[in-house]
């Protein structure tokens, strides 16, 4: 029994460029015990030179599987935002859209969401997750406490530095 190489034969696929068959262009490979081929004949025993071909990869598409408790609803959107998520997310509607909700629905507090102009200015300063926001955040709160005892101690040594100048200039 074969298995999908998940490749397209390349010497079909050179013959359908040649010949302007489209159907040569999606010819798959097969994988046998000893070698790898196509529907048509064409074998490679060996796969290093295969590779050296350069064949064009089957992409995977991965896809969404109705879950147990899983239930099929229908709501309004807008199009425009909709044909945007479409072609964002072409395989992974059900389980993007699932993700999304059960952020809204995390029990306790209202969900933190980040959008927009807000996210774009974050990914500017070089943040790209939530983890390195909270770091930023408690970095920033570290940062702010060190200034205040420089601070603090900027005044200590200022009053010292006037009771020198006063004692300098009382001798």
């Amino acid at each position: 029994m074969s298995d999908r190489a998940m490749m397209f034969c390349p010497t079909c696929r050179n013959l359908g460029g040649i010949t302007g068959n489209p159907v040569l262009l999606s010819v798959e490979l097969m994988r046998d015990m000893d070698m790898i081929r196509c529907s048509n004949g064409h074998t490679f025993p060996n796969y290093s030179e295969l590779m050296a071909m350069d064949p064009v990869k089957i992409k995977l598409a991965p896809q969404d599987i109705r879950q147990p408790g899983d239930v099929k609803v229908e709501f309004w959107i807008d199009g425009q935002i909709y044909s945007k998520f479409k072609a964002k997310y072409p395989y992974q509607q059900n389980s993007t859209v699932q993700s999304i909700l059960s952020l809204y629905c995390i029990d306790g507090d209202e969900p933190v969401i980040i959008d927009g102009i807000q996210a774009k200015k974050l990914r500017d300063r070089g943040y790209r997750s939530g983890q390195e926001i909270l770091a930023g955040l408690d970095s920033s709160g570290e940062l702010s406490n060190e200034i205040d005892g420089l601070k603090t101690e900027i005044k200590t040594l200022r009053g010292m530095l006037k009771q020198q100048l006063k004692d300098d200039d009382g001798e």
